[in-house]
């Protein structure tokens, strides 16, 4: 019997499982988004507009942080897609998380939620000052 392998993006190695979770960043307000490649560690991705840019994830934290499958969902085999609005205040800091849409599995949104704490940030900025934003991050629990 070979052991699977657990790749999520980022290329990480996790628990032996063999399950994947993707996540596409999609700035609030904004036009910008910018697929997490595995291989692909890009800077911070924002969206302009008007001289403003909106509060984004730092891609590298997020790709070294992907949310952790939960273990009765992989043996459930529960797959789904959420979006979640993250906060972030003046300084980067995350503030709070929220799901905008639902895997349709409480573990699932949650591991999704427990993941933003995880990341980086760069804060949105008005007129050149930094100011507290928003940002959507859409996330797809599949298994491989």
């Amino acid at each position: 019997m070979s052991q699977r392998q657990h790749t999520a993006v980022g290329s990480r190695t996790r628990h032996g499982l063999g399950v994947a979770v993707m996540l596409v960043l999609a700035v609030a307000g904004g036009n910008a988004t910018a697929k997490a490649a595995a291989s692909a560690d890009a800077p911070a991705t924002s969206a302009a507009q008007a001289g403003d840019v909106h509060a984004s994830v730092r891609i590298a934290s997020k790709n070294a942080n992907p949310p952790r499958y939960p273990p009765a969902a992989f043996r459930e085999n529960r797959e789904g897609d959420a979006i979640v609005l993250i906060k972030v205040d003046a300084k980067g800091q995350w503030t709070d998380a929220s799901v905008l849409q639902s895997t349709g599995w409480p573990d699932l949104d949650q591991a999704a939620m427990e993941a933003t704490r995880r990341w980086q940030y760069t804060a949105a900025s008005q007129d050149g000052v930094a100011v507290p934003g928003e940002v959507q991050v859409p996330m797809s629990f599949r298994l491989n």
